[in-house]
């Protein structure tokens, strides 16, 4: 077991090295140790915990940008596939939609222009394919025709996401983070897919390089529009002001 000496959040999975919520890295701690503390210690420590999660947390579970950083520091990878990967199974969850886009739109937005046209593109297709609920998974899914209920394989890998989500929302992770893993590998042996497994798969060599390639490409075409947009303005400024330039110059030797 591991505690956090902040916020003496303790985790039961040794191979985290530092806090989920505040980075801060963690001692080792006994777990007898831990048993013997006394009821009274265990129920203001419980209270502590909550109120830690409270602070850390907050309402994550109603801003998407909060869950997405959790998400991102929980896995150390905050890619930009990544993170729309996982704003894609989120808008699944629930009956209606939460938001208007898969990823919604903020100032960064201008730095990722083919993903805010992907964005669009993937959202109108979702709204259109996704067209039935799961009361089981509580989720969104395709239904083709001649299909009567959710596929179960994929209905369980949602639930597994959910519960993978929920718990690290809530702070939850802490707690139930070696199950999550044990059953994920489970779930593997049984040559079934694994939810845990996909967000621990971490980052792709390609990721990045197509991250920086996105960002490159959105200032470049907007460093672009800016120039074509203002070029004749500017043209005309300055085919006006030599004009005038001129004006005053023949009137001078004029006189």
């Amino acid at each position: 077991m591991k505690k956090c000496p902040r916020c003496q959040l303790v985790y039961h999975m040794d191979e985290r090295a530092r806090c989920l919520y505040c980075d801060t890295i963690l001692v080792t701690t006994d777990r007898q140790e831990e048993a013997k503390k006394s009821p009274a210690f265990l129920a203001g420590f419980s209270i502590a915990q909550g109120i830690v999660r409270k602070l850390f947390v907050g309402r994550a579970s109603d801003n998407h940008a909060r869950t997405q950083f959790l998400i991102g520091n929980y896995f150390k990878i905050r890619t930009f596939s990544f993170m729309y990967t996982f704003s894609r199974n989120e808008y699944k969850m629930g009956r209606t939609y939460q938001r208007a886009l898969i990823q919604p739109l903020s100032v960064y937005s201008f730095f990722l222009i083919p993903w805010v046209v992907y964005n669009i593109l993937d959202t109108i297709f979702f709204r259109l394919t996704y067209n039935t609920y799961c009361e089981k998974c509580q989720c969104k899914f395709i239904r083709y025709a001649g299909q009567k209920e959710h596929n179960p394989d994929e209905c369980e890998y949602n639930r597994e996401y959910s519960a993978v989500v929920n718990d690290i929302v809530s702070g939850r992770i802490t707690e139930t983070e070696s199950n999550l893993k044990w059953l994920a590998g489970k779930k593997i042996q049984a040559k079934k897919k694994s939810a845990y497994r996909d967000l621990c798969a971490g980052e792709k060599g390609w990721q990045p390089v197509m991250d920086v390639m996105c960002i490159w490409f959105s200032i470049c075409l907007v460093v672009i529009t800016l120039v074509l947009a203002l070029f004749p303005k500017a043209i005309k400024t300055v085919t006006r002001v030599s004009g005038e330039m001129e004006s005053i110059y023949d009137e001078d030797n004029a006189k």
